[in-house]
């Protein structure tokens, strides 16, 4: 039986826009891939035996940080800068770095090399060893092993140019050591002397100078005061062409703001095309940087309003809203109306169960504060993740609801990451973190948020489905 076995090869097509979703029906066909360049790297890592891991942007900034601790002296170009914002400058040196490997860079400089430059290089001979590598590093490591260990590629067929391609990824296009295709030049469809095929003979030639239309109707142009007015006009005209032309493919340029265009459609009962937006201002995203204000003094009297009228959170709504109420008739914690407020929401539950919530409304809302400028040691900021951890956790085994449950999950994970990298800044021995380091530090934990898990692509009985196309 094992003799039998064989590899496949595999034909790859790439793309340089091609990570991203196509607009063309997916093939299903066995080996055959059509990929951008990080699926390629992919591929190519996987096959070598050493498959990448998805390692969070925070955890490469805090060890990048650990690093500048190591090295920073006062006449280095970034000291003052680094005083008063290490993590803002640790996350710019870090993306310069991710540049520099990106444009072929080996983490050396020549001894001659201007000061900027030998403070960088004294940073990078302890991130070598001590940053988990970035895309660069990762294409650099791969071609030196595609040069003694062969892969089963049998072709690669490109959408693009290779002189197109950035310089290391057509290096490691070409370290492959298979045969290259480049696809052919596309032909102008539209009807020679119009504005159509001279605006289609212009963009194929890439050229920036200017061209003089007649305006023979060819192509129209439609402008919008905003986005949502396009949109709506945009999704009519989409709608009417495939129902008028049932045999044609269409397929829908937005690289921006496709969301609302989908919502245009809908609003016309036609299908969706499938375009995501990410966003990091979901419900409950929110939640753990509201119980994080909480900490600083004197208290945000709007931060605890936030807190309390929010529409999710590890205290009950029922007790929430009485609270909130009282919150916005007076303000701040501690006041006579205040107490009366907890004891009106304890009375209200079962007597076994009080002093539990009790407990949790101390906790939440009357924890010790912390001058933002000094900062709250980090065993406090790491146990109130915690707790919202496993307030999220709670949440998503109780909610039956497909999309919601997806949201609980990826907030989980952000407030998961947001204890780790505390973790991580106690071990390279930050142990206290003011107001402004927590705050960037949950930025970079939340990344770019989610998309809406319940806006996926539609199709509609005898109709052609319209295909997105981002770029």
């Amino acid at each position: 039986m094992l003799e039998q076995l064989k590899v496949v090869p595999i034909h790859i097509t790439v793309g340089l826009k091609s990570d991203a979703a196509p607009p063309q029906t997916a093939e299903n066909t066995l080996g055959k891939l059509t990929t951008g360049p990080m699926g390629l790297l992919n591929a190519v890592e996987t096959q070598l035996g050493i498959p990448s891991i998805d390692i969070p942007f925070t955890t490469r900034l805090i060890q990048y940080l650990a690093c500048i601790d190591k090295v920073n002296h006062p006449s280095a170009f970034y000291h003052a800068s680094y005083q008063a914002d290490p993590f803002s400058v640790a996350r710019t040196l870090l993306q310069w770095r991710d540049q520099w490997y990106m444009a072929g860079w080996v983490g050396t400089f020549e001894p001659d090399a201007p000061a900027r430059l030998t403070d960088m290089a004294a940073i990078e001979a302890l991130a070598q060893t001590e940053v988990e590598p970035g895309l660069g590093q990762r294409v650099q490591r791969v071609i030196a092993l595609l040069a003694d260990n062969p892969i089963a590629i049998a072709s690669i067929h490109l959408q693009d140019k290779l002189t197109d391609f950035p310089a290391l990824w057509r290096s490691l296009i070409n370290a492959i050591g298979v045969g290259i295709t480049e696809k052919k030049e596309s032909t102008p469809q539209g009807k020679l002397g119009t504005d159509l095929r001279k605006l289609q003979d212009r963009l194929l030639v890439n050229s920036k100078e200017k061209i003089h239309l007649s305006g023979d109707g060819s192509i129209q142009v439609l402008r919008g005061d905003s986005a949502q007015d396009s949109a709506i006009l945009t999704a009519l005209l989409t709608q009417q062409q495939l129902t008028e032309y049932p045999g044609r493919s269409l397929a829908l340029l937005a690289e921006a703001r496709g969301d609302l265009l989908d919502e245009a459609l809908e609003t016309i009962d036609a299908p969706r095309m499938g375009f995501s937006a990410l966003s990091t201002w979901r419900p409950v995203f929110q939640v753990l940087p509201l119980a994080c204000e909480l900490l600083w003094e004197p208290l945000n009297p709007t931060a605890l309003f936030r807190f309390l009228s929010h529409s999710m959170g590890p205290i009950p709504s029922r007790q929430r809203q009485e609270l909130a109420k009282t919150a916005a008739r007076v303000p701040g914690i501690g006041s006579d109306a205040w107490q009366l407020a907890i004891e009106r929401c304890l009375e209200k539950e079962e007597e076994k169960d009080r002093k539990q919530f009790e407990d949790n409304l101390r906790y939440w809302l009357e924890s010790p504060l912390h001058p933002p400028e000094v900062g709250v040691d980090s065993t406090t900021l790491s146990q109130r993740a915690q707790r919202v951890a496993d307030w999220l956790m709670g949440a998503r085994q109780a909610n039956d609801n497909s999309a919601l449950h997806s949201l609980y999950s990826i907030a989980l994970n952000q407030a998961l990451e947001f204890v780790k990298a505390i973790d991580r800044l106690k071990f390279h021995g930050r142990d206290t973190l003011t107001r402004d380091n927590v705050l960037r530090l949950i930025e970079d934990v939340k990344g770019s948020g989610a998309p809406v898990t319940d806006r996926q692509a539609q199709v509609c009985p005898e109709q052609t489905r319209a295909l997105p196309a981002t770029h």
